[in-house]
């Protein structure tokens, strides 16, 4: 669990280099891709900075994660189905694989960005985001991570950039200049120590691909459901699900359904029963009628049908989140 003191403390070397009581450098990455848009198909390049593009780095670090946001907003483990206002999120870096392959190809002796930007493609158009190294004497580097927005992206006025002239090496002058290149104005999110902390949950999602994961993690999840289809009656179909209408949505939802915890839930006819008995009094109370009306319990066969239509209701009815709502005596839907 990280907690908003250790945030702070952990930020403080990077205000104390903007005050100049430290000296810091700065290595400025674009991830980008030839093509594919899984992990593996992503590669690096590394742009030269001048000195205001790499200052300008640590003030928006500053300023997005300023001591006052995280005294005062929520620090919550990331959720993958919330997104709440005023909340930073954090992550362990082992929590997904992909987000630890993404620190690991960084901190790798053997990491050789390319040091040409030619190959970021005309407009950037291969490009996913930027990284930026922060490296400051007595302490571990911070890896920022940021959208970058491209011409056609920042002509739509919809966000606060700023803007920097970009050619074959490198990076300069990230002001208020008018050019092709922009980031926004605060960092989606940063690593330091072992945990990411996030600003913006999208562009974790994005710059981590998380979404690939979340459908691997659910297939593996449906496969371990397969176990209780004497219970959980044409589970097998969920599969197919997935690849349909909102499989995104329901492969996000899969992330909090706990095999471990519908094991013991079912490990005897007793405690099935009670599960199930459990389950009919949330699906039949007339305050949870719109969320749960086409789920269908057999008391008496101790089953529960699941089908392509009732796809999103059984699935939260069987996650921990749902489920809870009684199994802990409180009607209440997260």
């Amino acid at each position: 669990m990280v907690k908003q003191e250790e945030i702070i403390e952990e930020l403080k070397p990077i205000r104390m280099a903007l005050h100049g009581d430290l000296s810091y450098e700065v290595n400025f990455y674009f991830e980008y891709t030839d093509s594919g848009k899984t992990i593996d198909d992503f590669r690096y390049a590394l742009a030269t900075t001048d000195e205001k593009t790499r200052k300008s780095m640590l003030e928006r670090m500053s300023a997005t994660f300023s001591e006052s946001a995280i005294s005062q907003y929520n620090l919550n483990e990331f959720d993958i189905l919330r997104n709440d206002e005023n909340t930073f999120y954090y992550i362990d870096k082992d929590k997904f694989d992909n987000a630890k392959k993404v620190i690991e190809n960084l901190e790798s002796e053997a990491f050789t960005p390319e040091d040409d930007l030619s190959v970021l493609g005309s407009n950037l158009s291969k490009v996913k985001g930027a990284i930026v190294e922060i490296k400051i004497k007595g302490t571990l580097p911070f890896y920022l991570f940021t959208k970058v927005e491209t011409f056609n992206g920042f002509k739509k006025g919809k966000y606060s950039l700023s803007l920097g002239n970009i050619d074959k090496n490198g990076v300069r002058d990230l002001t208020d200049s008018k050019t092709i290149f922009g980031i926004r104005d605060y960092i989606g999110f940063y690593y330091h120590n072992g945990h990411f902390i996030i600003n913006s949950k999208v562009d974790a999602e994005r710059m981590l691909f998380l979404s690939s994961e979340y459908k691997k993690r659910a297939l593996e999840t449906v496969s371990d459901l397969i176990q209780f289809r004497s219970v959980l009656v044409n589970i097998e179909t969920l599969k197919d699900s997935l690849g349909g209408k909102g499989g995104h949505v329901l492969s996000r939802m899969l992330m909090r359904v706990s095999v471990e915890s519908l094991k013991e839930k079912f490990k005897t006819a007793e405690a099935k029963k009670k599960a199930l008995d459990d389950l009919q009094e949330i699906v039949s109370d007339e305050r949870f009628v719109d969320d749960f009306g086409e789920i269908e319990i057999n008391l008496d066969s101790l089953e529960i049908r699941y089908t392509e239509e009732n796809k999103f209701q059984f699935v939260s009815l069987i996650t921990d989140r749902a489920a809870e709502t009684l199994f802990l005596g409180k009607k209440v839907m997260d």
